[in-house]
Parts: C-alpha cells; sequence; structure tokens
C-alpha cells in the first residue's frame, strides 16, 4: 500500500471524522460518534488559529489516518499540542501514527519550538505508540 502523508485540507473533515469515528467505536473506547459530531467536533480543532494537522492517504486519497494538534504559545517559546490522533480500524498496526508524529516532530525542529506535549490515558494502545515515538510521561 502506498501511503500519502500531508496536510489536511478543509475537504478532507468528513473523511477524517469517518476515520475517527470508526477508529473509536473499537475496543477500548467503544464510543459511537455520528459522523455529522465527529465532522463538527474535528473542524473546531481545524479552525483553531495555528491549526497544524495532517492526513495518511492511500494511492485513491482515501484518508486512513490523521494527527490534529495546535501551535501553543509558552513563556519562553512555543509548543505543539497533540490534540487527537486516530487510525481507522483496517489501517491500525502499519506505523501510520509514527508517520504522522514525524511530521509534527519536523515542525518542531525547522521552528525551532519546545516540543510536542499531549495526553492519553495510562494502559490504552496510544500510551505504547507513544512511547514507542520517544515521548515520556512528564514527572
Amino acid at each position: 500500500m502506498n501511503i500519502i502523508i500531508r496536510e489536511v485540507r478543509e475537504e478532507d473533515l468528513e473523511q477524517c471524522a469517518k476515520a475517527f469515528r470508526d477508529a473509536y467505536r473499537e475496543q477500548p473506547w467503544n464510543h459511537r460518534w455520528t459522523l455529522d459530531r465527529a465532522t463538527q467536533y474535528l473542524r473546531e480543532y481545524y479552525e483553531f488559529s495555528k491549526f497544524i494537522g495532517f492526513v495518511a492517504c492511500d494511492e485513491n486519497n482515501q484518508v486512513l489516518a490523521g494527527l490534529f494538534a495546535h501551535e501553543r504559545t509558552w513563556f519562553n517559546s512555543s509548543e505543539i499540542y497533540i490534540d487527537e490522533v486516530f487510525v481507522s480500524p483496517q489501517a491500525q498496526g502499519k506505523g501510520l501514527a509514527s508517520k504522522l508524529l514525524s511530521k509534527v516532530k519536523e515542525i518542531v525542529d525547522t521552528r525551532n519550538l519546545l516540543g510536542i506535549s499531549l495526553m492519553t490515558r495510562k494502559g490504552f494502545p496510544a500510551e505504547q505508540v507513544y512511547k514507542k515515538n520517544g515521548f515520556a510521561k512528564e514527572p
């Protein structure tokens, strides 16, 4: 499968919402997002003034995964805060989340930012993905 990583565009939001909805319907979350609510939720992030977002698409430009984040001001610089990372169930385990996180790390380096912050639940699958990609729990 040929994967393309690119910035999120407004016309991607419904496909992103579908991937997001499908990902969170699975264990351990079992959330029941409607497509409309998921689209609204992601659009709110997309409309942030300092939005940063990437999608992983297949060769048919179908969104398989996404990362929604934003740059936020900190006392001595800025950092990127990751709001959402999601991978559709059929694309999980293929390294897409790692590829999306790599794009965010590139932005941190090119803009000389402090780093990346995020929150996740302990013991959930995302925790292992973040650890694998060099993230550490704050003391």
